[in-house]
């Protein structure tokens, strides 16, 4: 039962009862017991409709912090698509002025970054709004996570061909912990993790690992890169939706959001560990088989 639809039917007995006394005022003032039945009615009704008062300021309170909320996440998704369009007109706009075809081909590279960085987002974004709007139960089954890394991988690595001291490494076991789970969502979190690895990483490696635990029953994932870290005390707040990390391209936090969002409903549990300028390494737990 609702709290205030429970404390609505309170209010209204407590009203009808007082009625009914008030009904009775033949009774007289010298009735004591009377006296004493209304007085006590009077009091309940009156502090029923503090608390009834209290909860509605309550809700209308969530409810500004929840409009005030959407407006600022409206601002941030705003912001992170106009960037990577701005800078990429940017550029093209040097590219046009440029007659060197070396520094046109930067200028190119450059905007090809920012628009694959631009549909890596809106695709995060599109993922988050349809876990969040749809009740679709997530299709388990037994996962090759050689076929699912590799996939990944290949798609990469068309990426990183500007960047040619970036290799990207799958360092599965040949046989690969075996886990069950939502082959499309796993795609996309491996996509999600070596994408931002990519982003912030221009040479040296990028390596996926994976081993069982069979002692505590879970299968240990993780890509690790050698790039440019985080700070420690970003780390808290990276897998939030919407942190607004402006060191961090995707400021909106969708990507690792998303990851986390996925993780937890494989039964897993995600963590980063980085250090500065010495590289990143987001590892993930998931049950065995």
């Amino acid at each position: 039962m609702k709290p205030g639809n429970d404390r609505t039917r309170k209010i209204r007995s407590l009203e009808i009862k007082i009625a009914k006394l008030n009904s009775e005022s033949v009774r007289g003032k010298d009735d004591i017991a009377f006296q004493h039945q209304l007085n006590s009615n009077l009091a309940l009704l009156a502090q029923e409709r503090a608390l009834e008062v209290e909860r509605i300021n309550n809700l209308l309170r969530e409810k500004i912090a929840e409009i005030n909320n959407s407006k600022e996440r409206m601002a941030v998704t705003i912001h992170d698509l106009k960037v990577p369009i701005t800078i990429s007109l940017l550029n093209l706009e040097l590219c046009e002025m440029e007659a060197d075809s070396h520094e046109k081909a930067d200028y190119i590279t450059a905007v090809r970054r920012e628009l694959e960085m631009l549909l890596d987002t809106i695709a995060n974004m599109l993922a988050m709004e349809q876990e969040q709007s749809t009740n679709r139960s997530s299709i388990f089954q037994k996962l090759d996570l050689h076929e699912i890394v590799d996939g990944v991988i290949g798609r990469m690595e068309v990426i990183i061909k500007d960047k040619p001291d970036l290799k990207i490494v799958n360092k599965l076991p040949s046989r690969a912990p075996v886990i069950k789970g939502d082959r499309h969502k796993m795609i996309r979190v491996f996509s999600n993790l070596i994408s931002n690895s990519i982003k912030y990483t221009d040479a040296g490696f990028i390596t996926i690992e994976g081993k069982s635990q069979h002692k505590r029953g879970v299968a240990r994932l993780s890509v690790t890169d050698t790039g440019q870290g985080i700070q420690p005390e970003r780390l808290a707040t990276l897998f939030e939706f919407f942190t607004g990390d402006e060191l961090r391209q995707d400021s909106s936090g969708v990507g690792l959001a998303f990851v986390k969002q996925v993780v937890n409903a494989h039964g897993g549990k995600v963590w980063i560990a980085s250090e500065v300028m010495r590289g990143t390494a987001v590892t993930m737990e998931f049950p065995l088989k």
